[in-house]
């Protein structure tokens, strides 16, 4: 008597085969594309809060400051000055592609290497008698150095101060 072997034959295998790879083809697209959007995700908070802190800063020092020395009023320019109570000058501007901050120890970065900064300006508004109002704004944009698009990120940021006499 013969028995009866049991098993798959060579096209059950096969569709089998064909079906899993379809599967993980479509399960790796999948796990490439959340990637790409986890590293753009995280581009775009690398810059915004490197923004953020700069912002925070000016906004802080503007408002506990006595003056605006530059700009002058009505004036815009690439330096923005604040006199202190303490007559200490804090001076924000632009050096070599990242936003410094100088309070007379020396100027201190506020932007790290994988932020460029660009296009950063002071327009002091103070008209006449009333206290100083001075608008920033600046550009910051993440080095791509790998050439992906997901690093590919540049915003324009713009803050107003007044201080608070």
């Amino acid at each position: 008597m013969r028995s009866k072997q049991a098993g798959f034959t060579l096209v059950e295998v096969v569709l089998y085969i064909a079906i899993v790879a379809t599967l993980l083809l479509a399960i790796s697209g999948f796990l490439v594309n959340m990637l790409a959007a986890n590293t753009k995700n995280n581009v775009i908070t690398e810059v915004d809060q490197q923004a953020n802190q700069v912002l925070s800063l000016i906004e802080e020092v503007g408002q506990n400051a006595t003056a605006v020395t530059l700009p002058i009023a009505g004036a815009t320019g690439g330096t923005l000055t604040f006199t202190m109570p303490s007559a200490v000058t804090t001076i924000f501007t632009q050096t070599a592609g990242a936003i410094t901050v100088n309070e007379g120890s020396g100027a201190v970065s506020l932007t790290n290497s994988r932020v460029l900064s660009s296009g950063f300006s002071a327009n002091n508004l103070t008209a006449g008698v009333t206290s100083g109002t001075v608008r920033v704004q600046f550009t910051l944009s993440y080095v791509n150095n790998s050439g992906r698009s997901e690093y590919n990120y540049t915003k324009n940021y713009v803050t107003s101060v007044t201080i608070r006499r």
